[in-house]
């Protein structure tokens, strides 16, 4: 178990499995974070998970009074412990301050809530008044994945409603970039087994299954740079798809092509031309070797900031 201590002192407890992307669960209003262990286990298969006791629950300790910004700030103590960037999950009420952080401007790259229950206002302070909050939800630029289970209606803690069906639809109507999602046969206590899969395939992005043996048999030296470089990727272009082309992952946008490719020290950027790489060559011209690859190392590659990577990838796959 570790711990973070939170912007007013509070000590927060959590644990931390796997290897890979970082994600931050967030758990309902009732639960500790042994409610969502097994979901960490099935995530830690292809990602580092940072599953926590939110304040006053569990092992974290509470400072009264209690305020949604404070939940928010431990959220944002949670990411900068994981690296300064992480995806987050929540479920219930967790689903409600995950959004809620998200539109408070923590360090999010994509974000994923599973039957947030807007219209039991009961359930916790960050529901507010039990309605989505459309205007603060409209401020969210990031990717969200909104997603229910597919069992009947009548299945649920108490027998009958479409509450959850109808809070995510108008989570989907009030965000920019939202994706909704049916599990087929999950109920409000969702399997983790059958909810894993779709988180990985959206915080993922839309990668095949030869892509994703690819990512599986990087190394540790070079396999967080790789992440870092598809991570920045998605974020400019989340529409690109990404298969497996000259042996190596190739984002594709359109009729552009950027291929990445791991090598001894690094990570290697293909597919960039004359006049399409964001000014990127010429801020770092030692990067760029005589064949006109760009190979980042896991030593130089701090000194590169994400805008100028994002700048290379923008003019690379735009038309």
């Amino acid at each position: 178990m570790g711990r973070i201590t939170s912007s007013d002192g509070t000590s927060i407890a959590y644990n931390q499995v796997g290897s890979g992307p970082p994600i931050v669960l967030v758990g309902g209003a009732f639960v500790d974070r042994s409610e969502n262990a097994p979901l960490a286990t099935e995530l830690a298969k292809s990602f580092t998970v940072y599953n926590y006791d939110r304040r006053g629950r569990g092992e974290s300790d509470d400072t009264l009074p209690y305020a949604v910004d404070r939940e928010i700030e431990d959220i944002q103590e949670l990411i900068v412990e994981a690296g300064g960037w992480a995806h987050l999950y929540g479920i219930s009420s967790g689903g409600a301050l995950v959004l809620e952080a998200a539109a408070a401007g923590v360090s999010v790259d994509r974000l994923a809530v599973y039957e947030v229950p807007y219209n039991l206002a009961d359930d916790a302070a960050c529901l507010g008044d039990g309605h989505p909050p459309a205007t603060r939800l409209a401020t969210i630029t990031r990717p969200t994945l909104v997603a229910t289970g597919g069992a009947s209606s009548e299945s649920f803690v108490g027998g009958g409603g479409d509450f959850f069906d109808r809070a995510a639809d108008a989570i989907t109507a009030s965000l920019p970039r939202a994706e909704r999602q049916v599990i087929a046969g999950q109920t409000h206590m969702v399997d983790p087994k059958a909810l894993a899969p779709a988180l990985e395939r959206f915080f993922y992005g839309a990668i095949d299954d030869a892509v994703r043996e690819y990512i599986d048999a990087i190394g540790a030296e070079q396999r967080p740079l790789f992440d870092r470089v598809h991570r920045l990727i998605l974020q400019t272009h989340p529409d690109a798809t990404v298969a497996l082309s000259y042996k190596m992952p190739t984002y594709k946008v359109g009729r552009r092509r950027l291929h990445v490719g791991v090598w001894r020290h690094g990570v290697s950027v293909y597919g960039w031309g004359q006049g399409t790489d964001g000014g990127f060559t010429t801020r770092h011209p030692d990067l760029v070797t005589s064949k006109g690859t760009i190979q980042l190392r896991a030593d130089n590659a701090m000194a590169v900031p994400d805008d100028d990577l994002r700048d290379l990838v923008r003019a690379a796959l735009t038309d």
